[in-house]
């Protein structure tokens, strides 16, 4: 892939990954889901910082508790081979897009 392709993936059912290559950088623009199980991190391999809380549910309407409060696209966050993103748990499905943007 070349800077300026877009990529749209489906992180299944399983603890899973969002690491570029080495070398290669994306901007993630959008991230969401139709559950509210499983959590969405930033990870290092080490740390991980909750992008998506477990509970949280970007599909709920406003007034549901679950609800997020928040649009989960229109973001930019910039991921590498060091700084990804995880799915992590068994459960959801989650969507993210986003562009190449180095490689």
């Amino acid at each position: 892939m070349a800077i300026g392709d877009p990529f749209a993936v489906y992180m299944g059912t399983a603890e899973v990954n969002r690491q570029p290559s080495s070398g290669v950088s994306e901007q993630v623009s959008a991230i969401n889901r139709d559950a509210g199980t499983d959590a969405m991190n930033i990870y290092d391999g080490t740390t991980s910082y909750d992008l998506i809380a477990a509970g949280a549910n970007p599909g709920d309407v406003q007034g549901a508790a679950a609800s997020m409060r928040i649009t989960p696209w229109n973001m930019a966050i910039i991921i590498n081979n060091t700084v990804y993103i995880r799915k992590r748990g068994t459960t959801d499905k989650i969507y993210a897009a986003g562009v190449i943007i180095d490689a």
